[in-house]
């Protein structure tokens, strides 16, 4: 795998003008995310017929446990929720902005605080989330999510520490645990 070196195609029948809507979008997004990598285009035929199965199914193994890491870590964390990748190397996790702030500040202090680099929702048109890669080692991975799991008590707690003496508004489990 190498994360950037992007290859995909998409069909339509567009019988009758019906996706007319649906071609312009793809249109659009195609040209946003840039094209794919001509060396990969021209390589595609040998890596395909040349890498073995068991290539792909440990990656997907290894994605697949890292998901579940990064779920077993956020679960439950004030203001996550993450949402499960169905064929990508990347999770989106939902940040709640009241809390965190958007989604470029949170990664911004994530990185300055914990050392920990994702991606803002916002680069992608989806303003509120983060993009976590799943490829890394499954001990690396487990760190990155217990750092974000800290990261987000210490400003869910602060959060909690800021309102007046009410606990409207704040789950009084998450601001006493952190």
């Amino acid at each position: 795998m190498v994360p950037g070196w992007r290859l995909g195609w998409l069909i339509i029948h567009n019988r009758f003008g019906v996706l007319d809507q649906v071609k312009k979008g793809i249109v659009a997004l195609s040209q946003k995310i840039v094209g794919p990598c001509s060396l990969v285009q021209g390589a595609l035929p040998r890596i395909l017929a040349e890498t073995p199965e068991e290539y792909f199914e440990k990656n997907r193994k290894v994605i697949e446990t890292n998901g579940n890491i990064v779920d077993a870590a956020l679960k439950g964390v004030l203001g996550l929720s993450s949402i499960r990748p169905q064929g990508a190397m990347y999770q989106m996790i939902a940040v709640e902005k009241s809390i965190y702030g958007d989604d470029v500040l949170f990664a911004q202090n994530l990185i300055k605080e914990e050392s920990v680099f994702c991606l803002p929702g916002s680069a992608f048109s989806a303003p509120g989330y983060v993009r976590i890669v799943l490829t890394y080692d499954e001990q690396i991975m487990r760190e990155a999510a217990d750092r974000i799991k800290d990261f987000c008590k210490r400003y869910a707690g602060a959060k909690c520490k800021e309102e007046d003496s009410s606990d409207e508004g704040c789950e009084v489990n998450s601001c006493e645990s952190a």
